[in-house]
């Protein structure tokens, strides 16, 4: 008799949890959370393209509990992040309103004449607006590339934990590679 199938939820009578961090179930995820996984292949079996379904529902894998460490490590290192985003998109709200206000006036008045009248005013309008944007445009970059530099080791270490329960899993790095369709 074979061992219960506990950690892949897409194949033949999978016993395992219903709630946690799940592997691979959906194209450009490697790990995310779920409160229902067999939604998910409920979904997959019904929905995705017949080619696809097989390979889908077999690289899919139960990783832990919701507070599964490494989901949690992934989790503080964005809430970090996101507050300093968030932080620089309040300052580039604030700069950019009140040259905003300053042509919306302009921009009112003709909208319910004359459409083409706008043309050259939004052109001036996105004049004035791009060295504002293009300096937040390049700090919040450089928050991305620190923030992702800081995730890269964690999602090393997701992959690995994904390639113990299966190793012929075709991730590339941004997305879970689908059969090709046979003509």
């Amino acid at each position: 008799m074979s061992e219960p199938n506990t950690k892949y939820p897409g194949r033949h009578n999978y016993t395992g949890p219903e709630e946690g961090i799940f592997g691979l179930l959906r194209h450009g995820a490697l790990a995310e959370p779920s409160e229902n996984v067999m939604e998910r292949v409920d979904y997959v079996r019904r929905e995705k393209p017949v080619h696809k379904r097989a390979h889908r529902l077999h690289c899919m894998c139960y990783l832990g509990p919701l507070d599964w460490p490494l989901y949690e490590e992934r989790a503080a290192i964005y809430a970090k992040w996101d507050a300093e985003l968030a932080a620089i998109y309040a300052k580039w709200a604030a700069e950019r309103a009140p040259i905003n206000a300053k042509w919306d006036a302009e921009r009112a008045a003709i909208y319910a004449k004359w459409d083409a009248e706008l043309a050259p005013i939004n052109a001036k309008l996105d004049a004035e607006l791009a060295p504002i944007d293009a300096k937040w445009d390049a700090e919040r970059a450089a928050i991305y590339a620190k923030r992702d530099a800081e995730l890269a080791a964690i999602y090393a270490k997701i992959l690995t934990a994904i390639a113990s329960l299966v190793p012929d899993h075709t991730w590339n790095g941004t997305e879970l590679v689908m059969p090709k369709e046979q003509a």
